[in-house]
C-alpha cells in the first residue's frame, strides 16, 4: 500500500485495528457520523485557541459561556479547523445517539472545562510560542504531518509540548511514557518544520519554523480533571475540581530514537499491506466500531459495502452466484 503522507492518528488506527486503517485508509469507506464527543472536544481546541490567541484574559462565567457556545455550535456545523483541515466529501452529521449523554449535557460539561481552564494560573499566565500549528517531517522517506496543540515556553526557558484531552480515558504513566503521539511530536519539534497561517484573513501567506530541539517536557492535558465533583467523596469535597490536569511524561533523544524506530515498522506493515482484524480483547472489534458491517463482509468474502440489511437468504444467493467452480 501506498502509505502517503502519514499522520499520528493513522499510526493509532492501525495500532487499535489493521482491518479499520485498511477500510478507512485504502477502500475509502466514508464514516457514517461524527461522535459527539469528538465534537465536544474539537470545539474546545478551537475556544481554547482563539481564547490564548487574543490575549487569554480573565473572563466571567457568563461571558465564557457564550464564548465556548458560538464555537460550539459552529463545530457542529463542520466549520471547525479540524474537520476543514480532514474534510473529504460531505462531513457527516453529529449522532448525537453514540454519546453517552445528551447534547445539552455535553455543552454544559464542556462549558464548565473551558470557564476552569480559563481560569487556571498555569493557563492566565501561559507563555505560549505555538498553538494548532501543523508540521511535517520525513523520516526515512516517510512524510509525516500533523497538529501540535500547543509548544509553550516554560518560566525556566525551556520548551513544553502540550496536548488537550477531552475523553474520559485517563492514562497511567507507562502508557504516556510510550505514547507514539508525544514522540513523534517531538521529533517533529526536532528536525520538522511548523507552519500557520496568518490570523489576517486576507494575508495568504504562510509562517514556517524550525524548532531544532526536543521538548523538556510533554504535557497529556486532561480536560475532564476541570469538573468539579458533584457530591463529597472520600478525599474531595463537593464543588471541587477532580485534579491537577497536568500530567507529565519526557522525551530524551534516545526514547525518541527507540520510538521512531517502532514507528517505522509499524509504516512497514502497512506498506507490505499487513491489515490482520484485531481480536475482541483490544475493545475496537464490536458494535461500537461505525465500520463493523464492513469488515463482517470482508471477513464474509462480500464487497465491504455490501448491505447487510439484506438479510441471510440474500448472503446466501450471493455465496452461491459468486462460488468459483
Amino acid at each position: 500500500m501506498d502509505v502517503g503522507t502519514m499522520h499520528q492518528s493513522d499510526i493509532g488506527l492501525y495500532l487499535t485495528c489493521p482491518m479499520q486503517f485498511f477500510l478507512r485508509k485504502k477502500l475509502r469507506q466514508p464514516e457514517p457520523g461524527r461522535h459527539p464527543n469528538a465534537v465536544t472536544g474539537s470545539a474546545l481546541h478551537w475556544a481554547i485557541e482563539i481564547w490564548h490567541k487574543h490575549g487569554q484574559k480573565l473572563m466571567d462565567r457568563q461571558f465564557c459561556d457564550n464564548f465556548f457556545l458560538h464555537y460550539f455550535h459552529e463545530t457542529i456545523k463542520g466549520n471547525d479547523p479540524m474537520t476543514l483541515a480532514h474534510k473529504e466529501g460531505p462531513i457527516p452529521p453529529v449522532m448525537w445517539e453514540w454519546g453517552k449523554h445528551d447534547q445539552d449535557h455535553l455543552l454544559s460539561d464542556a462549558q464548565t472545562v473551558f470557564y476552569n481552564y480559563t481560569g487556571q494560573e498555569h493557563n492566565l499566565n501561559a507563555n505560549v510560542l505555538m498553538t494548532e500549528s501543523e508540521f511535517d517531517v520525513t523520516y526515512y522517506r516517510t512524510h509525516y504531518a500533523g497538529s501540535v496543540d500547543q509548544i509553550r515556553i516554560a518560566d525556566d526557558g525551556t520548551l513544553e509540548l502540550w496536548d488537550f484531552k477531552f475523553s474520559s480515558f485517563k492514562p497511567g504513566q507507562s502508557y504516556l511514557d510510550r505514547g507514539y503521539q508525544f514522540t513523534l511530536y517531538a521529533f517533529a519539534m526536532l528536525r520538522g518544520s511548523f507552519f500557520s497561517l496568518p490570523d489576517d484573513p486576507d494575508c495568504n501567506e504562510i509562517y514556517h519554523t524550525q524548532i531544532g530541539e526536543l521538548p523538556a517536557r510533554c504535557v497529556w492535558y486532561h480536560l475532564p480533571n476541570l469538573l468539579p465533583y458533584k457530591r463529597n467523596t472520600g478525599t474531595a469535597k463537593k464543588g471541587d475540581l477532580r485534579g491537577d490536569p497536568r500530567i507529565f511524561t519526557y522525551r530524551d533523544s534516545n526514547t525518541v530514537k527507540f520510538g521512531m524506530k517502532n514507528i517505522r515498522k509499524i509504516v512497514s506493515q502497512i506498506r507490505r499491506d499487513v491489515f490482520p482484524m484485531a481480536p475482541r480483547v483490544s475493545g475496537s472489534c464490536n458494535a461500537f466500531c461505525h465500520l463493523h458491517d464492513a469488515c463482517k463482509n470482508i471477513e464474509e468474502g462480500l464487497p465491504a459495502d455490501t448491505q447487510r440489511q439484506a438479510g441471510e437468504a440474500a448472503l446466501y444467493d450471493f455465496f452461491n452466484e459468486t462460488a468459483i467452480i
